[in-house]
């Protein structure tokens, strides 16, 4: 999949991926990483990390592993706040630390810190600006050779404390090579300056900025030079084939206790959106589209003011709720809807559009599903399992 993904950023002239997310995502309440992660097992993170980077490399692209040294157990997002993840050294070792050391073993060529403070580390300062953390542990102890950046400069978590500007020329002081600032070009142009005073002061050692560079050259001299190669016909059909089979491989299907699937002929499914947001009404076109295509199944959009109204007008004795959810935990206004479906259907689905944490705080349900993503071929092929075409082989990423 990631040589696949590769291959269409090197078509496009993109040489450099900010991929993959290397955090143990072992925290239900993490708002910010989800899906991005591979999983709670830092076992499984490094293998599937490493074989990401393997094959974004062989594509022709650079592959950054993140967030150095593991943003999966903050509970707060480090774009809003500074997160703190207290986990003890020895805890560290054991979950945050192990798939990066995996990917450097197998020999990923760059990686992105983590704007985090780890007390067990650094009780001072978050990772992005911390020699120890930098210096001590990922270049000398972990022996990484390759480039490092910057997670984005502007996010609050530098942004709110030490500040863009002052915090560039402390991460380049700490050991990071390329410093991003993502947003705004008057804070770029300031960046620049108070990094080119810095280096005329003496602040930041000249032998600092040698070794960035070099770096940097290095990898220039690797991947800058190529030629942009325009994806072949026998290339996009192989990546449609796989995009489609991967989508259909990652569905998960959860407490099927009472063998609705596959659905039977002649039911009546009825879609409802949890939350009647653009994504999940979109979601919910798509889903009822591809449903509608398979023979024997008779498909109803149901809006809330139905479920909540005359309910006489919902119709069709031999009816089933697919509810769809995204973010379900923090959302009160979604519990309710669910409530209210238990109260007027005998049996009910529940379809989560992102994390697979919205399981984890569900009512009980006859039938749970999970497609990480409400992408139109992930709901393509959620009808396909729901009809019994493919067998749902997806398993839970987490615990």
């Amino acid at each position: 999949v990631y040589f696949a993904l590769g291959r269409q950023l090197v078509a496009c002239g993109i040489n450099t991926n900010f991929a993959p997310v290397l955090d143990v995502n072992d925290n239900p309440r993490n708002p910010v990483i989800g899906v991005r992660s591979f999983g709670d097992d830092p076992r499984r993170v490094g293998q599937l990390g490493a074989m990401a980077a393997k094959g974004l490399a062989e594509a022709g692209v650079l592959a950054v592993g993140k967030h150095f040294p593991g943003h999966g157990n903050a509970g707060e997002d480090s774009h809003a706040v500074l997160p703190v993840v207290s986990r003890t050294a020895e805890v560290l070792e054991q979950v945050e630390l192990a798939p990066f050391r995996t990917a450097i073993k197998e020999g990923i060529g760059a990686l992105m810190t983590a704007h985090v403070l780890y007390p067990a580390l650094d009780a001072a300062r978050p990772a992005t600006l911390s020699g120890a953390i930098i210096n001590d542990l990922l270049r000398h102890r972990l022996g990484f050779r390759g480039l490092l950046f910057t997670d984005c400069m502007e996010m609050s978590a530098i942004a709110k404390g030490v500040g863009t500007v002052e915090g560039a020329v402390q991460a380049l002081k700490a050991g990071a090579d390329m410093v991003l600032v993502s947003h705004s070009e008057g804070v770029q142009v300031a960046t620049y300056k108070a990094i080119l005073n810095a280096a005329q002061s003496g602040e930041l050692p000249i032998s600092r900025l040698d070794e960035a560079v070099t770096r940097i050259a290095m990898v220039k001299a690797e991947l800058a030079t190529q030629n942009i190669q325009p994806l072949t016909p026998p290339e996009r059909e192989a990546i449609h084939r796989l995009r489609n089979a991967t989508y259909e491989a990652s569905v998960t299907v959860v407490g099927d206790t009472r063998s609705i699937l596959p659905l039977a002929p002649g039911v009546c499914v009825h879609l409802v959106a949890a939350r009647e947001d653009n994504t999940q009404l979109t979601a919910r076109a798509s889903l009822g589209s591809n449903l509608a295509n398979h023979a024997g199944l008779e498909v109803r959009e149901v809006a809330q003011r139905e479920i909540w109204g005359d309910t006489h007008s919902l119709g069709c004795q031999n009816s089933l709720a697919m509810v769809l959810v995204r973010g379900l935990p923090s959302d009160d206004e979604q519990m309710h809807v669910l409530r209210r479906i238990t109260e007027l259907y005998p049996r009910w689905i529940v379809v989560s559009l992102s994390s697979p944490y919205d399981l984890a705080a569900l009512l009980d349900s006859d039938l749970s599903v999970c497609l990480y993503g409400a992408d139109p071929q992930a709901l393509g092929a959620l009808a396909k399992i729901l009809s019994g075409e493919r067998p749902a082989i997806g398993r839970l990423p987490v615990t």
